[in-house]
């Protein structure tokens, strides 16, 4: 099939040996946040953690790290990390900070809000003679982002003790609590990290930024033959801090809940790790070759589907890094643009990347890899699942068509896949050779533009 790569198998092609002559592409310097740009402290403070991605430094040039407030203090910068203490807030008043990093003339802000010692930010915290029916501490979240307008962004998750172990799947003799949250806070690049901030319950299921919905927000209990008790959630307020999560909750019967959890508030499933990547991995090709093929609306969803092959020497293209690209975009005579990773959260097709996923045997859609004499996987095996895509076209001095593609992606193991790759470019257009014969699509691509994205619990395992 058109999109399939066996590993360790790849046909040859024919190829002219070329290379680009100009000037090496060099980017500036690329400093990111990997971390939430906002985070929330309860009265008590304690220990913050940024963290940063550079790549392509200034010459001579660090990260420095500072606060504007004293009340933040150990601002300590170390390896893409910055460590710092928020100390108790004793005063009954809200408190805002700021914290900037800066690498030669570029800044970062990370804004720092730390509630007053009597909760005067709407909050969960007990308070003197409450009484919960049910004190639960959860010792895992899991969930995912299903994205929304500007001002309002959408995480669904849940708490509980043993974890889900999948999308739509929870396990037996177990019980979670499901949130519906709604922030003012969009996912940024990398992991999907649940946004600090007070949830209000919201019966009205408006979706506002600051509240969590009635329809997707409940208590589920599992016994162990598999039965289900499910209550729905009634009231109560969710609150997201920088390491903890609190919500006082009350249920369908009346019952007051203390939920609790305290870690990471990345979320997420287990799932097995493909890539063989242990750190962060640079591509810097400058010689290199590509071949686009479109093959027109290949999904039917109106945007125009583009395989690419990256090939990292024109002049022995079946040995080195090999970067094989699907993309959905606009054009059929090229595929220049910027493209970002397809999730459940993406509200258009065109202009994404499919990221890669393998079954066993084949590569499907987005992967960094290596070739040896024309046998792919036979090294760097990793899934381009996140992150951005930016292609440009442009010609040399003889004329002759180059591409340059920058990447700012992530695979499964949460590494970063940065750099650039520029080459000799070919395109080609095959939507009348293909498009015949896409009733035989794998099942796997088909349901990827099919899938159920219902925020309910479909299937116990």
């Amino acid at each position: 099939m058109k999109k399939l790569f066996s590993l360790f198998a790849l046909c040859a092609v024919a190829l002219v040996a070329c290379n680009p002559e100009d000037e090496p592409f060099t980017p500036d310097p690329e400093f990111k946040l990997t971390s939430e740009a906002n985070v929330l402290f309860d009265a008590d403070g304690g220990d913050g953690k940024i963290t940063f991605t550079l790549h392509y430094a200034a010459e001579g040039q660090g990260v420095t790290a500072e606060a504007d407030v004293d009340w933040i203090t150990n601002v300590a910068v170390s390896d893409k990390v910055v460590n710092y203490i928020v100390k108790a807030n004793d005063s009954e008043d809200v408190r805002e900070g700021k914290i900037t990093l800066k690498h030669d003339i570029y800044t970062l802000n990370v804004n720092v809000k730390q509630q007053g010692k009597a909760g005067n930010e709407p909050g969960p915290g007990p308070e003197p003679g409450d009484k919960y029916d049910v004190e639960y501490i959860a010792n895992y979240i899991n969930g995912g982002y299903y994205g929304g307008e500007a001002g309002s962004y959408n995480y669904f998750f849940s708490m509980s003790k043993n974890g889900q172990p999948g999308d739509g799947y929870v396990n037996y003799d177990s019980d979670y609590y499901f949130f519906d949250a709604y922030s003012d806070i969009a996912v940024g690049t990398g992991s999907i990290v649940l946004a600090q901030g007070v949830y209000e319950f919201d019966a009205n299921n408006t979706g506002a930024a600051g509240t969590f919905g009635a329809e997707y927000s409940y208590y589920i209990s599992i016994d162990a033959q598999g039965n289900q008790d499910m209550k729905a959630i009634t009231g109560g307020t969710l609150t997201v801090t920088n390491d903890k999560i609190e919500a006082v909750i009350t249920l369908e019967d009346n019952t007051v809940h203390h939920v609790v959890y305290t870690g990471s508030l990345e979320l997420g499933y287990p799932q097995e790790v493909i890539s063989n990547l242990t750190e962060d991995y640079e591509i810097n090709i400058q010689t290199g070759y590509a071949v686009g093929e479109c093959y027109g609306d290949y999904y039917g969803v109106g945007s125009n589907n583009w395989m690419i092959y990256l090939y990292a020497d024109a002049e022995d293209p079946f040995n080195g890094e090999f970067i094989l690209l699907e993309l959905l975009g606009g054009s059929t005579t090229s595929y220049a643009g910027t493209y970002t990773a397809l999730t459940d959260a993406s509200t258009a097709y065109e202009g994404t990347f499919l990221p890669g996923e393998f079954d066993g045997e084949d590569l499907y859609y987005s992967w960094l890899t290596t070739m040896t004499e024309g046998e792919v996987g036979s090294g760097v095996l990793a899934p381009m699942v996140e992150g951005e895509i930016i292609v440009a076209d442009d010609v040399d001095k003889d004329g002759n068509p180059i591409v340059t593609v920058q990447f700012d992606c992530y695979d499964d193991a949460g590494n970063n896949i940065f750099g650039v790759f520029k080459g000799i470019s070919e395109v080609y257009y095959e939507e009348e050779t293909y498009m015949a014969s896409a009733n035989q699509k794998h099942a796997k691509r088909k349901a990827l533009f099919n899938a159920d994205a219902s925020k309910s619990v479909k299937v116990i395992r």
